[in-house]
């Protein structure tokens, strides 16, 4: 045995201690100094085991949620360089991922393709959030210079086009983008076990299949589609403020304990979330955690929320929202700070839209709908455009505009009229018949119902 032999300086008596390598001292005592280090070492086992594993559930939860995402090319967004991170979230109405039988039950009909039904940005500095929605009807200046409705930019050059449109409006720096569609979103609400929400007034309205009485209630996916959907009800406004009251009910839904502290709902959750959204290659593990700071805050009731003002307009004879960018300042400029700055691209002059009665349409049915074309094109003419020919076309999905080489600023016209998001094709050739000049064919897709074109030039 290792002893050495000290004076104790109370009462100057001699002490052994055990350097703990050698054999227990006499009389089987146990040296104090070596039951001290076994306690510390349980201390640090009851701390650290609880702490790994909840450590290890964290991240089973984040891959299950990042592996579950469909990952899609969103160029021109900006590098983050502050502490803010800005997310572009946009509502998608593609109804690609629903059986006949969904498509009934969600009542969504049978559009094809997919169109901006909303936009926001979600924006998160520290873990204080912020919801700002940007009107469908905005007239603005678009990613290819071109001017008319923002809801039309998804559809002109895909998501890289709305970040591009939304960046250059409010010269804020977007740094990540995620879409979210009909299926995912409903399958979302039923994962978490319905979103409580008090409703202000009845709603009914078939078309989105709600039928609400007034109060606070528990909806599940499908109602839940129907209320942040309808807006034959009132208006754009009303429809958004619907959206922001629903994100912040849903996000608090997530958020709980009751979802978080159960394996089997929070792996649920995190595979709904994730099978719900696309987003682009560089939402990461670690901006999924700051978003879900500010889900945190939702959950409390802390959201700020706001919408870009507009006045409404009549532009070439469609009813339009016009920016107020003086009182949008106060919108904008929170989204702007400890950023880094857009990174701001070439600027391109705006086309030069010309009148309708100035552009020649040739009208082709593409789609299931009988007459469709005639009916279309009588729409067209009321609102004062030159049809020149109606016909047939080859069946296709989405409705397409084709153009000769000096036919652009004429197919943009016809786009801002039309109630989807027409794809423009400056090929020149539709069914082997060759589209010259400043020639426009529009040919119709089963995504476009020819009752919703408009004869007022409301789109």
């Amino acid at each position: 045995m290792d002893t050495r032999r000290t004076a104790d300086p109370d009462d100057r008596r001699v002490v052994d201690h055990d350097d703990g390598w050698g054999p227990p001292l006499e009389g089987g005592q146990v040296p104090r100094t070596r039951s001290r280090g076994r306690g510390w070492r349980r201390v640090l086992l009851v701390v650290l085991v609880p702490i790994l594993v909840l450590a290890a559930y964290g991240a089973a939860l984040a891959w299950h949620l990042t592996s579950s995402i469909e990952r899609i090319d969103v160029p021109g967004r900006s590098d983050r360089t502050g502490s803010r991170v800005n997310v572009a979230v946009v509502g998608s109405d593609s109804r690609a991922d629903l059986t006949p039988e969904q498509r009934r039950e969600l009542t969504t009909g049978d559009a094809e393709g997919a169109r901006t039904d909303s936009i926001m940005v979600l924006s998160v500095a520290g873990s204080q959030p912020s919801l700002t929605s940007f009107p469908r009807d905005l007239w603005v200046t678009r990613c290819d210079g071109s001017q008319g409705r923002i809801n039309a930019a998804l559809g002109m050059d895909g998501p890289g086009c709305l970040v591009d449109t939304v960046e250059s409006l409010g010269d804020l720096p977007l740094h990540h983008y995620v879409d979210v569609n009909f299926g995912g979103f409903q399958e979302l609400v039923d994962a978490v076990g319905g979103v409580r929400i008090c409703v202000e007034k009845p709603l009914d309205d078939p078309l989105a299949g709600i039928d609400l009485q007034r109060g606070c209630q528990q909806m599940d996916g499908a109602t839940a589609l129907g209320y942040v959907r309808t807006r034959k009800l009132d208006n754009d406004l009303e429809r958004i403020r619907r959206q922001q009251q629903f994100i912040a009910a849903l996000a608090s839904a997530v958020a709980t304990p009751r979802t978080l502290v159960n394996p089997v709902r929070a792996w649920r959750t995190t595979g709904a979330v994730g099978a719900a959204i696309r987003a682009d290659d560089d939402l990461g593990i670690v901006e999924l955690a700051r978003l879900g700071f500010g889900a945190r805050a939702m959950a409390s009731g802390d959201l700020d929320t706001a919408t870009v003002p507009g006045t409404p307009a009549r532009i070439n004879g469609a009813a339009v929202l016009e920016p107020d960018l003086v009182a949008a300042e106060e919108v904008f400029e929170p989204l702007r700070q400890d950023t880094g700055g857009v990174d701001a691209g070439p600027a391109e002059d705006p086309i030069e839209l010309p009148a309708r009665d100035q552009v020649a349409v040739t009208v082709l049915n593409g789609g299931s709908v009988t007459g469709g074309a005639q009916a279309t094109a009588d729409a067209l003419a009321g609102l004062g455009y030159a049809i020149t020919e109606v016909g047939n076309a080859d069946t296709t999905a989405t409705t397409t505009i084709v153009v000769g080489a000096d036919g652009q600023a004429a197919a943009q016209r016809l786009a801002a009229d039309l109630p989807v998001t027409a794809t423009i094709d400056d090929g020149g050739e539709v069914d082997g018949r060759s589209v010259q000049g400043n020639q426009v064919v529009l040919v119709l897709g089963d995504d476009l119902d020819p009752a919703d074109v408009s004869t007022d030039g409301t789109g």
